[in-house]
Parts: structure tokens; sequence; C-alpha cells
């Protein structure tokens, strides 16, 4: 619909408007037409019985409603005089706008109707949501908003398993058929994978997604049994492709029956240049929960600590665990034992992989000015990798698990031995 207006505005110095000779002219501003997300074609028309007294025609925009100009709005020059114009806009952003059209006579301002352009309109809202899980399948809903004319040409969902943000081109699609705009897919899935799933919608105007989610499924905890050289057992947990001791290892002697080297005081153990063990605080009281500490020449030595079949996790064996897992920003939870020895509030604590981590602490040789010192029972939990020029640790506050490149080899951590 077309309203007609003669809205005036008097210019500072500019004449009077209640000028006799002056006739205000009717302005009208046509609904915008080929709008996309950045630009559009804005019409309008001026009407006026002295149409030479019309120095400049065209058309006004702000995101503040009753826009005018030199108040922080833009706009179009379409000549002088009177009669129908077009204005090509760009560089339009994901927003609301105001429009009039204007016409300036005799440094009086003159302004049409107000419409909008509301490209905010143009964008679906796709949000998709997990319904159900089973062990090898994840059904997802997704709900798309849309108003706009322009018509949906493609929808469906797609996923990836490499990327937070998967697109039609760089994940793997699935194409929903329907006419209905809320819909249900089944997609089937690898345990221990993490993947990234969200919503997408084409139209004449681009793709458009919606916001990820993110799904895992941890399969039921597979636990077996394993025995060292000194017939202590221990339990065992299958994360990935791996499988894990789901305990710290509490072993006094290599795999071919040589000892290692108990130390009788922290002074003695931080001193030590051969492999050597130490209960936390050298209090034999922690051995049970925590197993012993173990210093990095245990891990060097050529002597194999871990039972036969098995070796120190390594590094691409603690990035398989994190892998499988999620990934580091969610792996310590998932790793962590639902136990009070865990100081509060052991954040994201559920233990679904099997991996059973408590709180047993460190000794670290370089603290207190190299003085030495055990360190973060209750909240920490540290691991030798193979290399032991790094470590990985889970904490009661985090989520995640982390690593640091810092071992040495006079620290004192725990091991978990990984099957060959």
């Amino acid at each position: 619909m077309k309203y007609r207006y003669a809205l005036l505005i008097v210019l500072s110095g500019a004449c009077s408007s209640n000028d006799p000779g002056l006739i205000p002219p009717v302005i009208t501003t046509e609904e915008p037409t080929n709008i996309t997300l950045s630009s559009a074609t804005l019409s309008g028309t001026v009407e006026s019985t002295q149409p030479e007294l019309i120095s400049v025609k065209g058309i006004c925009w702000s995101k503040n409603p009753a826009p005018e100009l030199f108040k922080l709005s833009s706009r179009t020059q379409e000549g002088a005089g009177a009669g129908d114009f077009t204005s090509e806009v760009s560089n339009l952003s994901l927003s609301k706008y105001y429009v009039r059209a204007y016409a300036i006579m005799q440094e009086q301002i003159f302004y049409g109707n107000e419409v909008i352009i509301d490209i905010p309109a143009l964008t679906p809202t796709i949000l998709t949501t997990k319904k159900t899980t089973s062990i090898n399948s994840v059904e997802v809903e997704t709900t798309v908003s849309y108003i706009h004319s322009s018509p949906i040409t493609e929808k469906g969902i797609c996923w990836s398993t490499t990327s937070d943000s998967p697109s039609i081109t760089s994940g793997t699609k699935v194409v929903n058929t329907g006419a209905d705009l809320v819909f249900n897919n089944v997609l089937t899935i690898e345990p221990w994978t993490a993947y990234s799933i969200r919503g997408y919608v084409i139209t004449e105007l681009g793709v458009f997604y919606g916001d990820p989610i993110q799904v895992i499924i941890l399969p039921p905890v597979s636990l077996g049994e394993v025995s060292d050289i000194e017939g202590n057992n221990y339990i065992t947990t299958t994360i990935g492709s791996k499988v894990w001791m789901a305990e710290n290892l509490r072993v006094t002697k290599y795999n071919d029956g040589t000892s290692i080297s108990a130390a009788s005081s922290q002074d003695q153990f931080k001193t030590a240049n051969t492999g050597t063990y130490i209960p936390y605080d050298n209090d034999a009281g922690n051995l049970d929960k925590f197993g012993y500490l173990y210093n990095g020449y245990t891990i060097i030595n050529e002597k194999k600590v871990c039972m036969t079949g098995w070796h120190v996790a390594t590094l691409s064996d603690w990035n398989n665990l994190a892998s499988s897992l999620g990934g580091l920003e969610t792996a310590g939870g998932r790793m962590k034992a639902i136990s009070t020895l865990w100081s509060s509030p052991n954040t994201a604590a559920d233990n679904a992989s099997g991996f059973s981590a408590l709180p047993g602490g460190s000794y670290c040789s370089v603290c207190l000015s190299n003085a030495g010192t055990f360190a973060d029972k209750g909240t920490d939990a540290y691991f030798w990798t193979s290399s032991v020029s790094s470590f990985y640790y889970v904490t009661n506050n985090l989520a995640s698990m982390r690593t640091k490149n810092t071992g040495n080899l006079n620290d004192g951590m725990s091991i978990r031995c990984v099957k060959d």
C-alpha cells in the first residue's frame, strides 16, 4: 500500500516553512524490493506542482525509526525535480532498517512515509536437539522457523567428526525431503567418536546453519583383569581401541623379576638416579588407594616396569584416549572416579570410560625452591608418558585432561600401562 506524506523539516538558516509561495510535495516511499542479506532496491515518488524548486531527492535509512538527513542516517541522491526514482543500496548488515524517501525544496526537507527492510526475517532460525541415543545411533530433531517468502529449496542436517562447525561441503549432509519444518533424522555413529551435528536450510539467498550440537556415544564399560609379576591384580578397561589399566601401578619389580629401588624418605627419592618408587607422603596407607609414585628413571630403564605384553602409556596412547572421550576438554570428567577422595567439586566426573582416576597427587622435585615436596593429593592425578619429558593430569575443578612438557626424572607420578 502507498502512503502519501508531506512531512516538513526546516534546515537551520532556511526560510520559514510558512512561506505562502512554497507548496509541499507529496512523497511516497515504496516497499523495498530485491532484498538480500546485504542489499536492497529502494524506490520513491515525489509529486509536486513546483518541481523546479526541488534541488535533490532520494532515500535515507537508519537502524533507528524516523531517519532524518544529517542525523547519522545514510542517504542517496537521485537528482533534482519531481518524479519516480530508484536507489540501489548495499553494504547492509544483518539488521532492521527504517527507510524514508525525501526531497529538498528551498533548503527545506520533506519526508515520505516510513517502510522497513527487515533483513533478519530473511534468515531462518534453525535449532537442532538430540532426542534419543543407542549404542550406535543418535536421533536428532531440527526445528526451522522461517517467515520470508523466498522458498526453501533444501533442508537437512550435516555432521563431521573433524570439525566443530560442519558444513554441507566440508562435512557429510543428510537431506530431508519432507515439507515439514520440524524433522527428525537418525544417524549411525561410531562409539567413542565425537560428532558435531547441525541443521541447515538453503534458500535463494544462500545456505544457513543452526548452532552445532556435540554427540558422543560412550558404550558400556568393558572391564577385564590383569596381574603383574608380583601377583597384584588390576582391573582393566577398554577405551576406544586400547585396553588400559583402570588402576595405578603398584609393582615393586620389573617384569623380569629385578627389584625397583624403594625410597625410604623424600630426600632419597629426590636424589635417586635409578628407578625408584615411593607412596605419597611416604605413607603406606596411600598405596592401596593410589598406587606408587615412580620417578622417571623407572620408565627409561631398559627393563620394563609394565607386565609382559603391556607398556607405559605413550603420547600416542594418551592422545588416542583423549580423542576417544571427546577431546582434551571433556576427557577429564570421563576419566575421574566418582569418589569422596576427590576434593569438591570434582567437576563433570562420571567415569564413563571406566578409567577410574583417583587424586593421588605427585612428588614435585623442583617445588619449594628445589627443596621438593609431595603435592596435590585430593585435587590432582598425574600420569607419566613413556617419553618422561611430558605428563598428563586431571584435576578436581576442570572437566578437561591437561598435559605439560615439563617432566623431570626426579619427579614422582603414577603409571598406567596399556596393552600392546
